[in-house]
């Protein structure tokens, strides 16, 4: 048998990720919403050489039963 190495982050970067960093820099606070209205908040880390959202605070459920709101893909700083 030959050993073989597993990554746990490998594949595709997340591109809502990426684009919730656009414009910042390392270590800034940021946030984006998934696909299925959650909200991941973060900060930019570089990974695979590229700057990108990494969740460092729970996932949220974004409220839904309110039919008129759009996806929040804001790309403002989370600390204020």
């Amino acid at each position: 048998m030959q050993a073989t190495n597993a990554y746990a982050h490998s594949g595709p970067l997340n591109e809502l990720a990426i684009k919730a960093c656009v414009q910042k820099q390392r270590s800034k606070a940021c946030r984006y919403q998934g696909v299925h209205n959650d909200l991941y908040i973060g900060t930019c880390q570089y990974m695979a050489e590229s700057l990108l959202c990494v969740r460092n605070q729970p996932i949220q459920q974004l409220d839904t039963s309110n039919k008129n709101t759009k996806p929040d893909h804001s790309h403002e700083d989370t600390q204020r």
